[in-house]
């Protein structure tokens, strides 16, 4: 490959990448130039929703096999952070659920000192980028985006028993976890269309595909950004074995996501310089942030065997035979299990909150077992519950392990036990996460079987 230039060079894929190059390059007179370690993403794995068992749990395709260090609060195990490497980023192997933020987190950030970032603010740029099926002539949605969000068109019976469920303990139905209140239970909004993964790419590239300006270039790793004296003129990339340089009149857009951002500006002499020095790389500019402060939340799994076979997901001898029946069933209708939301299969989405205040938790009902969590894969035909907290519970570091970036940056976020509230009509109750014995969602979980018997 030639030594090229462009005006923007941008490093990496995933969803900020193909968003920021299909906007960049609307201009006709803006040459874009888009670098992905990662291959395509034309895989049957990632246009069928349900590779997300294939892609994610062993780390041979299309994923950037991640583990935190090993965590106190997690009893010692390491925690499992897989991310996207494929054209695509994470949009092209995650669970596909379209999910804005609570708008309180919004309105924080601009009372923090940031115009622009207010929830009325950004409302209007998330409408342009939606094409809603769910919704129409409606105030928080969109209709005409590049990005398809769409109900699932295949729930499962244990659906309707987990949301009838949840009724029962006074929890209420909300049509649309996107619009002006989370509380509630709402069916999941996904980001498929016609029983296809719709990730960042067929949004905002493929469907750009014939813009001569803009050039998108797999297979390409990074190595460094490269300067003269301090700005940024280009990147170092290896490809196909060679190292080539690609050159930006313009800008350098880092792009590579929350580990492989930071991994590239301290391969590139910016970060904490001690930290640097320790692997023998030049200091350009000694920047103690970098790195610093990655904003996580933690998710657990409450796994409840059942013996609902033809309406969950698992391995056993029937339940092959369900998916090799649903393969064909979406490869001619692009409806059944596989059209289902991977490890989070079948998802009715909860936040357990009250309207207008800043979220907690969420817990969310999964048909299928933990089948893409290497730690606690489980195989069998099973329920599953996973409660999240819906903001940062701790503050970790990304470093470099070694001078190159094919070495995994290690994060170490301490997370602790967290303690969550379930909110239930006479009292609280409380779930710890070091626990065995998750007794509160029990109320729920009975209250589901007993309806799918």
């Amino acid at each position: 490959m030639a030594a090229q230039e462009f005006d923007y060079v941008i490093v990496g894929g995933g969803s900020a990448g193909c968003a920021l190059a299909g906007r960049l390059s609307e201009d006709p007179g803006t040459t874009v130039c888009v670098l992905e370690a990662g291959g395509a993403d034309s895989s049957v794995f990632v246009r069928a929703p349900l590779g997300i068992i294939v892609m994610v749990p062993w780390g041979l395709m299309n994923s950037w096999h991640y583990f935190t260090t090993p965590q106190k609060g997690f009893g010692g195990r390491k925690g499992f952070q897989p991310r996207g490497k494929v054209l695509g980023g994470s949009s092209s192997i995650n669970a596909m659920v379209y999910t804005r933020c609570n708008r309180n987190d919004y309105d924080g950030w601009a009372a923090a000192g940031n115009p622009g970032w207010g929830y009325a603010d950004l409302l209007p740029l998330f409408k342009r980028a939606e094409n809603s099926h769910c919704f129409t002539d409606n105030e928080y949605h969109g209709n005409n985006g590049p990005l398809h969000v769409s109900y699932l068109r295949s729930p499962s019976p244990a659906n309707e028993a987990f949301r009838a469920a949840c009724v029962e303990k006074g929890i209420p139905l909300n049509p649309d976890y996107n619009g002006a209140s989370q509380f509630g239970i709402s069916p999941t909004q996904a980001t498929q269309y016609n029983g296809e993964r719709w990730n960042a790419a067929r949004a905002y590239l493929h469907a750009n595909a014939d813009r001569k300006n803009l050039t998108v270039l797999n297979g390409c790793h990074t190595r460094k950004v490269l300067f003269e004296g301090k700005t940024a003129v280009g990147v170092e990339v290896r490809r196909d074995g060679q190292v080539h340089q690609i050159r930006a009149r313009k800008e350098v857009i880092l792009s590579a996501g929350a580990f492989g951002s930071p991994q590239l500006l301290m391969l590139s002499g910016i970060g904490p310089a001690a930290h640097l020095q320790q692997h023998g790389i030049a200091v350009l500019h000694d920047l103690p942030g970098v790195g610093q402060n990655l904003q996580d939340h933690v998710t657990s799994n409450l796994i409840y065997r059942t013996p609902r076979w033809k309406d969950t997901v698992g391995i056993s001898v029937r339940g092959a035979w369900e998916i090799i029946k649903a393969i064909f069933q979406w490869r001619k209708e692009r409806k059944g299990w596989i059209t289902t939301l991977g490890v989070r299969i079948q998802r009715l989405h909860i936040d357990l909150r009250q309207p207008l205040t800043i979220p907690t938790s969420s817990w969310r009902s999964c048909l299928a077992s933990s089948m893409t969590i290497p730690a606690r894969r489980t195989w069998a035909m099973a329920t599953r519950c996973t409660p999240r907290s819906c903001g940062p519970r701790a503050a970790a570091a990304s470093r470099c392990k070694a001078p190159t970036p094919t070495r995994h940056p290690p994060s170490t976020p301490a997370f602790s036990p967290i303690r969550m509230t379930w909110p239930s009509p006479s009292r609280g109750r409380a779930w710890d996460s070091r626990s065995s014995k998750p007794k509160p969602w029990r109320p729920i979980a009975a209250s589901a079987c007993i309806l799918l018997m």
